[in-house]
């Protein structure tokens, strides 16, 4: 019965060693961080729709630096503590990290053109008349008639280097397929003259 009294004390004294050297190395703080999310990281990057060309202003809690992930689209510069001052060059979307005291901040940074002045761009490069352009939600729609299948095309194409998706409503009606017959009426008032173009009716109406 003496002897077993000192076995149990050494197996004692091993176990406690054991769980004061093995236990804390399995359930390091490291282990935990390395098995979940980077502390003060956002789990998914909010969007940030800016206009090209345009700026926007973002306000932070102890910011230490900003970065982008494609500087041709947009950029940062550092304002203050504070502040950064975003600026829109170039169509297309980036990322943007921001550090402040709480961790790091992702967003998308999603940069377009304004609708306008890109219906307004795209109705001066196609150059027909019979073409009218409308943009919305990044989506532009041609409409209008034009003489032949190549005007058509290039109306198409100019549209398609400005928005990722076109649609077109051109309809293709050629000059001779409207039967035009000028009528010269004369209209004599003392010494005046008038002469009007009258436009004959379509055969079938």
């Amino acid at each position: 019965m003496k002897r077993c009294v000192p076995m149990m004390l050494r197996i004692s004294w091993v176990i406690f060693i054991l769980s004061a050297v093995v236990l804390p190395a399995v359930i390091s703080p490291a282990t935990i961080q390395a098995s979940g999310s980077k502390p003060g990281q956002d789990p998914e990057p909010r969007d940030i729709p800016i206009i090209l060309g345009r700026s926007i202003l973002l306000s932070f809690d102890g910011l230490t630096r900003a970065a982008v992930g494609d500087p041709r689209v947009a950029d940062v510069v550092v304002i203050s503590g504070n502040e950064i001052l975003l600026n829109a060059k170039a169509p297309g979307e980036t990322t943007l990290h921001v550090w402040d005291k709480s961790g790091v901040k992702v967003y998308l940074v999603k940069v377009s053109r304004n609708e306008s002045e890109t219906a307004a761009i795209v109705k001066k490069l196609i150059g027909l008349p019979g073409v009218s352009v409308k943009t919305a939600g990044g989506v532009i729609l041609l409409e209008g008639n034009v003489d032949r299948p190549e005007d058509k095309a290039k109306a198409e194409e100019v549209a398609k280097a400005y928005a990722d998706k076109v649609l077109s409503f051109i309809v293709i009606s050629p000059a001779g397929s409207q039967k035009t017959v000028e009528v010269v009426v004369e209209v004599i008032k003392g010494t005046e003259k008038s002469t009007v173009n009258l436009r004959e009716p379509a055969e079938g109406r």
